[in-house]
């Protein structure tokens, strides 16, 4: 998720000007190069009558997944998925955005409404006026003690696990509160999201920062999996390393460090 860039109309065009933002995705797709990055689009709603002419033109411009926004049951995700079946060579991902309280109530049914699911996305400006979360900046948490997000992060997080997809915390709008961005950044990481948007340049080594594995922990777990393959050939089933109780969950999570490690190190 490091390296994901996307488009997004909804919000940043009017409805004059959403043709021109389709002709400019197709057009960016066929001139620029984006190596091996992966290219997501934000497309309207499946509420509003634009959204099968976003689908269809972007879907054979070589993007390789669509974010669909307000989405509040598998029902909208079978909809896009139909769509995107009926166009032939439509290999494309879709990454629900959870925003509103229906959707966090439906989310485990909408991380396994399509096999096409890669991703499930937080939405924390509309989730707020959904939900009469007071405060203008969108994913913030002023006046407010704890992690504001924690239960709906929390939650949309287990869904996505549950089924194997990953799990990406929406936007910080204060840019110039890069301190903030980045307490927002920790506390999506602590929960277990593997990723966070970026608005604007700035943020993008903050997200590198908090979300890449810390090269100590990386060694740190990987000696963790040698000593326990070592203890393992010896028959031991739980062990200490540095201290530490270490037995098959501490492996999962050693693994997971020394995989996303690689993940990154195969992208560089």
């Amino acid at each position: 998720m490091l390296t994901k860039f996307f488009w997004t109309w909804k919000t940043l065009f009017p409805p004059g000007e959403r043709a021109d933002a389709r002709e400019n995705v197709e057009k960016a797709m066929k001139e620029l190069d984006w190596g091996e990055k992966t290219v997501s689009v934000r497309i309207n709603p499946v509420d509003k009558q634009c959204w099968l002419k976003d689908v269809t033109s972007v879907a054979v411009s070589g993007i390789d997944t669509i974010i669909l926004p307000k989405t509040t049951s598998e029902k909208d995700v079978y909809a896009l998925e139909k769509v995107l079946n009926t166009i032939h060579g439509a290999e494309i991902g879709l990454e629900p955005q959870i925003e509103d309280g229906e959707a966090l109530h439906n989310v485990m049914e909408i991380a396994g409404a399509s096999e096409r699911n890669e991703s499930l996305i937080f939405g924390p400006g509309d989730y707020s006026a959904s939900t009469g979360i007071p405060g203008l900046s969108i994913g913030s948490s002023i006046e407010y003690d704890g992690h504001r997000w924690h239960h709906a992060l929390a939650e949309i997080n287990a869904a996505a696990k549950a089924h194997n997809l990953e799990c990406i915390d929406g936007p910080f709008a204060d840019v110039d509160d890069l301190e903030g961005y980045r307490r927002s950044a920790r506390n999506a990481r602590g929960i277990g999201c593997d990723g966070k948007w970026v608005i604007h340049p700035s943020q993008i080594p903050v997200a590198n920062e908090v979300f890449a594995p810390n090269q100590e922990t990386v060694e740190e777990a990987r000696k963790v999996l040698e000593r326990y393959r070592e203890a393992s050939e010896g028959g031991k089933g739980a062990i200490q390393v540095d201290g530490k109780l270490v037995d098959e969950a501490t492996i999962k999570m050693a693994e997971n460090i020394v995989d996303k490690n690689r993940e990154i190190e195969e992208m560089r």
